[in-house]
């Protein structure tokens, strides 16, 4: 954008410090005519082939622009496609695909978030593969939500998860409501990396003894009813 008001020395250098190739304009503003001014400043600069204008009233020596256009009306903006919903199983009987829209993840992924209140420094560790909505919500869906990192594991041992919880960053640890137990009896269950722990529940899974007893790491239970119903509370 050049000042209509400057004189050609100064405008001259505005375009070699910006290092242009071309000029565009209009051809009228009020009483004044920018392209004769940009015509003139081409012939020094870089060549009238390289200025275009747009109006009725472009000078000779400017390419006119209006007449590349296969009509000079204003073209309406597209419309906005609607966004796809996400295919999910049902976490039960693990039947699918079922549709579900994003709005219902994220709602339940910000209600895990704020049980959790994940800080910018930990980092998301999930057993769960991703296939339903308790394990989208929990995993995925609280990273996108929080910027955090997400480490997601799939089939793991004991082993596996403790290399992933070292490193001095806190975890928020996301596990099958069946694993608590082995969780319980292992030395995992005191690491001091351990900002909170999610256990995922599936209807008709015993809940068997012991459970992990830390007051100072939070633990959330999400119950998984169907495939769109999940409940999040906080022990």
């Amino acid at each position: 954008m050049l000042p209509l008001h400057g004189n050609e020395l100064e405008l001259l250098k505005l375009i070699e410090a910006s290092g242009a190739v071309m000029a565009l304009g209009v051809s009228r503003v009020g009483p004044l005519r920018p392209l004769l001014m940009l015509r003139n400043l081409a012939m020094r600069a870089f060549g009238t082939r390289f200025v275009g204008g747009f109006g009725p009233d472009v000078p000779d020596g400017v390419a006119p622009l209006d007449m590349l256009m296969a009509s000079p009306t204003l073209h309406p903006l597209p419309q906005l496609p609607e966004r796809p919903v996400l295919q999910i199983a049902d976490g039960v009987s693990l039947q699918g695909p079922i549709a579900l829209p994003e709005r219902e993840l994220l709602g339940k992924a910000l209600e895990i978030s704020r049980a959790l209140k994940p800080t910018v420094s930990s980092r998301i560790v999930t057993t769960l593969v991703g296939g339903d909505l308790a394990a989208l919500a929990s995993g995925p869906g609280v990273a996108m939500l929080s910027g955090l990192e997400l480490l997601p594991l799939g089939l793991f041992n004991l082993g596996d998860l403790q290399a992933c919880i070292e490193g001095g960053r806190s975890v928020h640890l996301v596990l099958p409501g069946a694993m608590e137990p082995a969780l319980a009896h292992s030395r995992l269950a005191e690491h001091p990396a351990l900002a909170s722990l999610v256990f995922v529940h599936r209807a008709a899974e015993a809940r068997s003894l012991p459970a992990i007893d830390r007051p100072d790491v939070a633990i959330v239970d999400i119950e998984a009813h169907s495939a769109s119903d999940i409940s999040v509370s906080k022990r």
